[in-house]
């Protein structure tokens, strides 16, 4: 951090001036982490400024009677080495002038006056109408309304109040826990719909009015003043908003606190109401009006309300209850702080803080910054699914406002910021050099192109044991267990009809030769019919003959012969092609993998290595080779072991069942051969598998994976 000069070579411009706060500026003393801060209220333009005690006691002072000159060296007289420097005193009058918070005995300039003014007005309006997303009208001052009707929500945020609002809500979440699946099924149908959105258009700007109203109360219960309620349209939505900015006054975190939480708190009893009506309603509109309570009420202010990523009622509470104000803006200020002196050496102040904030700030510009863009393209992916155009403008938006505009300023801020003066070649060096060290990484560097899934260590099609005809087993020849060798018989079979057809074919056969014997002196053309119908029958007997063989199993390879309940094997009706055990080998040669639909093209197209690693060795990937690929896509899983439920990655439909439960996504298979030998793992294991594609620069791999998605949800 750089050290302030103890003497200022501008000091002599203010050293004479007889400066004293302006009379609309009113100071409340706050307590941050233990230590002592000042909040000035500036009732004239609404806004507020944090000031540290030596701030504060300079400021105490100037009462229009002593020069600035006089003020310091009562400082310094006061508190020693401890008293700010004149660079530090120079800076503090220069940030209240700004802020229009100080007068002096010097008639002020009236062009200075006005381009101030000016000033403030476009900075007030850019706040309003900078984000086309979120663009503010004030319509109305309802002060005067809160203060008339605060007696009758007084009794509301009492401790009946609280315990009404738990009895409630609860009631709500265990009614929303016990009907959750009937709540959430088709949700994008029952949403995404004329009617259903125009319900969520009538109800949204309603229960943010009552959401607004709440922070407004809770503002005014406390004694702050609210002065501008008005329209925000949020995403072209038409959205109420209050200026509860009187809140940071309040001495007491809780209470701050407690405004964030107000619209949260009013919104989650309304959504319990609707939840208690919805179960006591026949299907119909009310019902459904009660659905759109509860999605509106409930799942918004969830997922945005009282995420502190995003600046709304989470962000200000969590700003309260960390002690930490304006934590976005100078975690912002303080990675710039981190730009400016590290990388570009500018000499410039660190930004105050102590480790507690650094921290915080380190943690959380990146975090909201990350989260705003996935919720940000999360919904223009939703919306896009149903509404195409709308949804490409919002992701068009959004990459304009939370991407473009940023580096913009970035960019303009290295090429006329004068604290970088000194440093422009090196700023403007290092910030268009590691711009286009990035495109040339993006876009030309070779990076590794891999892709990675899941499969199951299989057995090879002749080491499973399959009734060869249909039949009751009679015995098991060999003891389940037991090692046996290929060509050894396993499991006799019977089948009593086709013992009895075998022996009427014969029997057939036999009488037909005799009668061919006498019949080929004395009737040529009778003989030649008889020579046919005994071709025949013995065609017959070979296919049942062939049956019957067939119903003696025998073994296919060598390995551990495996019969699961082997006991109730004797006696069972076995069907040609029914798997009647497993002959293990001592080790694995198969591995059956699924690949997704987003991946067969680099899989069929751009295979090179392929590796094995299993689940208790993954730091000793195996090779393997490609043996077989099944050309269709299936949506049945080789194993229930590859599925969520299981363990693995596939999301499958629970009310599909068996070994090969159906997935929710159309799914290719693979057979790989492993090294002979080297795996011993149990058959149906889960292994994972990583293909090698070669090179290909990170630019065009997250463009695939991006297209893949954008036309993988909008169904292209």
């Amino acid at each position: 951090m750089a050290a302030d000069a103890f003497l200022s070579p501008e000091w002599h411009r203010v050293a004479r001036l007889k400066p004293r706060l302006r009379p609309h500026v009113k100071i409340h003393r706050h307590r941050y982490r233990g230590h002592t801060w000042y909040v000035v209220q500036d009732h004239a333009s609404g806004r507020y400024h944090r000031f540290s005690p030596s701030a504060y006691q300079l400021a105490g002072m100037m009462d229009g009677k002593r020069t600035v000159d006089e003020l310091w060296k009562a400082l310094v007289d006061q508190l020693g080495d401890d008293a700010p420097t004149q660079t530090s005193v120079v800076n503090l009058l220069s940030q209240l002038h700004s802020a229009d918070l100080l007068q002096t005995d010097v008639a002020a300039d009236p062009k200075e006056m006005l381009q101030r003014r000016g000033k403030q007005k476009r900075r007030k309006l850019l706040g309003r109408a900078g984000n086309p997303l979120a663009v503010k009208f004030p319509l109305w001052d309802p002060d005067r309304f809160l203060l008339a009707t605060l007696p009758f929500v007084q009794p509301l945020m009492s401790k009946f109040g609280a315990l009404l609002w738990l009895l409630v809500v609860g009631a709500g979440a265990v009614l929303a826990g016990m009907h959750w699946p009937e709540l959430t099924a088709n949700l994008a149908d029952r949403v995404l719909t004329p009617d259903g959105l125009l319900m969520v258009a009538i109800v949204f700007p309603v229960l943010k009015l009552l959401h607004e109203m709440g922070h407004a109360y809770a503002t005014r219960a406390g004694g702050g003043e609210v002065h501008e309620m008005g329209v925000m349209l949020m995403a072209l939505a038409p959205v109420p908003y209050v200026d509860g900015t009187a809140s940071a006054a309040f001495r007491s975190k809780w209470r701050r606190a407690g405004v964030g939480a107000a619209g949260v708190i009013v919104e989650a009893f309304i959504a319990a109401l609707a939840m208690i009506a919805w179960t006591l309603l026949e299907p119909g509109l009310l019902r459904a009006l009660c659905f759109n309570v509860m999605l509106v009420a409930g799942v918004s202010t969830v997922i945005f309300n009282l995420n502190p990523l995003m600046r709304l009622d989470g962000y200000f509470i969590a700003c309260d209850l960390l002690e930490i104000p304006n934590l976005g803006g100078r975690a912002n200020k303080w990675w710039g702080w981190i730009a400016e002196r590290r990388l570009f050496g500018a000499d410039v102040e660190e930004p105050s803080a102590t480790p507690w904030e650094r921290f915080w700030f380190a943690v959380y510009a990146p975090a909201s910054f990350a989260w705003r863009m996935v919720v940000l393209f999360g919904i223009a992916l939703f919306v896009a699914e149903r509404f195409f155009v709308i949804g490409a403008l919002v992701a068009i938006a959004g990459i304009v406002m939370g991407l473009v505009w940023p580096m913009a300023k970035a960019f303009w801020h290295v090429g006329t910021s004068p604290k970088l003066q000194l440093k422009r070649g090196r700023a403007m060096a290092i910030t268009f050099g590691g711009l286009a060290a990035a495109a040339f990484l993006l876009a030309v560097a070779p990076a590794p192109l891999r892709t990675t899934s899941e499969g199951v260590v299989w057995l090879p099609e002749e080491a499973i044991v399959r009734a060869g005809g249909d039949g009751f087993i009679r015995a098991v020849a060999i003891a389940p267990g037991s090692h046996v060798g290929k060509g050894m018989r396993l499991v006799e079979a019977e089948h009593p009809e086709l013992v009895a057809q075998v022996a009427v074919l014969r029997t057939q056969i036999e009488a037909l030769r005799a009668r061919l014997d006498s019949e080929q002196f004395t009737n040529r053309v009778q003989a030649g019919v008889t020579q046919q119908e005994i071709a025949l029958k013995t065609q017959e007997l070979a296919r049942a003959e062939e049956k019957l063989a067939a119903l003696e199993v025998v073994s296919g390879a060598e390995g551990t012969f495996r019969v699961p309940r082997a006991e109730d094997l004797p006696g069972r009706y076995v069907k040609r092609g029914d798997v009647i055990g497993f002959i293990t080998p001592e080790s694995a040669s198969l591995v059956r993998v699924v690949v997704p639909q987003a991946d067969i093209e680099l899989v069929r197209d751009r295979l090179g290595e392929v590796e094995i690693k299993l689940p208790g060795r993954v730091w000793e990937p195996l090779s393997a080779r490609l043996v077989r690929e099944v050309p269709a896509a299936s949506d049945r899983l080789p194993s229930r072991a590859l599925a969520v439920e299981g363990g693995g990655r596939f999301a499958s439909d629970p009310a599909s069942g068996g070994e090969a439960p159906r997935t929710l996504q159309r799914l290719f298979q693979f057979d790989l051969a492993l090294p002979d030998g080297l795996v011993r793992e149990a058959y149906g294991s889960r292994v994972f598998v990583r293909f090698d594609h070669g090179w290909e620069p990170l630019g065009a791999q997250w463009w695939r994976r991006g297209r893949q998605l954008v036309l993988a949800r909008l169904q292209l």
